[in-house]
């Protein structure tokens, strides 16, 4: 039987507390308030938006967080992964590579 496939999402605002639960899922800690507003920032404030996640039955099963940046170190501007996550338990599923495929065709 195959296993179902995650969907690979532009995220959006509604997907913040989902990968603020995932991500204390993998690390083991709650990170600090300023942390949701870290994520925001990503939505708001890079265009265009480089962010995506990855859903299986509307739940936030994977992230990727990052901008177009270089410029400021004399580079030319190209996307930068901040940070990314896969939920232990979806693992090894190509969750992560295809959010790094969706990132890099942004």
């Amino acid at each position: 039987m195959a296993t179902e496939q995650a969907v690979i999402l532009k995220m959006n605002e509604g997907h913040i507390r989902g990968i603020l639960a995932l991500d204390e899922k993998i690390t083991g800690v709650q990170r600090s308030p300023s942390w949701k507003q870290r994520v925001h920032r990503y939505l708001e404030a890079f265009y265009p938006p480089v962010c995506h996640v990855a859903e299986l039955h509307g739940q936030v099963v994977g992230f990727v967080l990052g901008d177009i940046r270089g410029w400021e170190y004399g580079l030319p501007a190209a996307a930068w992964v901040d940070i990314m996550g896969v939920d232990p338990a979806h693992q090894r599923r190509s969750i992560g590579k295809r959010l790094i495929e969706a990132f890099v065709r942004e």
